[in-house]
């Protein structure tokens, strides 16, 4: 039986994606262009050729201020900023395609749903039912304070919450039946009104009475990605995703976490392999070996420390700026998007690891 990997190129609407300091290397041009249209079309065209499934954005409303307590750092070594909106980018660049999926990053915790699933309905609309979203609760401080909000829900709430709001987006979704689009000219009915139902949803979180502003779309609903880390974070994305993403540093923590998930989806009621598993890795590619390697070091050797630790202390929400840069580091709590609150045991930190 033949096994089909799915691709996915990850990127962000910035001048740094995935690799630190890379729009310094000589050969790259995304400094001066990651905010034009020509770039992203380019590359939509280039995945779409390569037979890619998709192209996932990930995205953030804050830049990272963790790193001495400041933002100088990320500014300096652009460090996933300044952020561009993704969702802009995607009518465009599936305008240039015809079989590329699209997954972009918006935050449940900071939309409100029923302008969420109005703009994934329009989106699947303009992409012909090629649009995905990655859900995410944000756990950056920044984010909630750019919002208007004296502090962020703590962790659990947010899950309690976001689950509510998956609800009213399914409600908005659900609210036009399939046919409810007549647009008969000769009688002058465009919409048949007794197929089309208010969802009247009225819930701790939210309070919703309309329908959905979007008639029904190609996939009715978009794709649903999402990231689950804490055992809350893989409990929503056993309920409600289609496709996991995930980081893990081994072939063996891949299983684990795959494992761990069906065992969430059969408690669940659900079929255990119907999750899809998108695994973030960063490959550099070479005609050979030897020269794969000599692309890693010019990007090594773009590598600014201290914007590698401005970013690290981003995503673990902590200040590594407080310790020496050859300081093994174990057991340090902290606010971690990826580790469920903690940063692992017996993490080292070395000069050698070049941010």
């Amino acid at each position: 039986m033949k096994k089909i990997m799915h691709l996915n190129g990850f990127v962000i609407h910035s001048p740094m994606n995935h690799s630190v300091g890379s729009w310094r290397h000589p050969d790259s041009t995304v400094a001066e262009s990651f905010a034009q249209p020509d770039i992203w079309q380019d590359m939509a065209r280039t995945l779409e050729r390569g037979k890619f499934d998709a192209i996932f954005f990930a995205d953030q409303l804050a830049t990272y201020g963790n790193y001495r307590g400041r933002i100088d750092e990320a500014l300096t070594h652009a460090i996933q900023f300044p952020t561009h909106d993704p969702t802009l980018l995607i009518p465009m660049m599936a305008a240039v395609t015809e079989k590329l999926g699209f997954a972009v990053t918006l935050s449940v915790t900071y939309y409100p749903p029923y302008m969420a699933a109005r703009k994934f309905s329009t989106l699947d609309h303009l992409t012909r039912g090629r649009i995905g979203w990655n859900i995410v609760t944000s756990f950056h401080i920044g984010e909630a304070l750019n919002m208007g909000w004296d502090e962020k829900i703590p962790h659990d709430k947010r899950y309690e919450r976001a689950d509510e709001y998956m609800e009213v987006c399914h409600k908005l979704w659900d609210s036009w039946d399939p046919d409810a689009v007549v647009a008969d000219k000769k009688s002058g009915v465009f919409v048949d009104p007794t197929k089309v139902h208010p969802i009247n949803h009225k819930g701790k979180w939210f309070s919703c009475p309309g329908i959905s502003a979007v008639e029904p779309s190609p996939q009715g609903s978009p794709v649903l990605f999402q990231a689950g880390a804490s055992g809350q974070g893989r409990d929503f994305c056993a309920k409600h995703a289609e496709a996991a993403f995930g980081v893990q540093l081994t072939t063996r923590a891949m299983k684990d976490y795959a494992d761990d998930m069906r065992v969430r989806l059969k408690k669940m009621k659900k079929d255990p392999h119907s999750l899809k598993f998108i695994w973030g890795i960063q490959v550099i590619v070479g005609g050979t070996e030897q020269e794969a390697r000599q692309k890693q070091q010019e990007f090594n050797d773009c590598v600014p420390v201290e914007g590698g630790l401005a970013l690290l202390s981003g995503h673990s929400n902590h200040d590594l700026s407080q310790y020496d840069i050859d300081e093994p580091i174990e057991d340090i709590k902290v606010s971690n998007i990826w580790c469920d609150d903690r940063l692992p045991a017996n993490c080292r930190y070395a000069r050698t690891s070049r941010g």
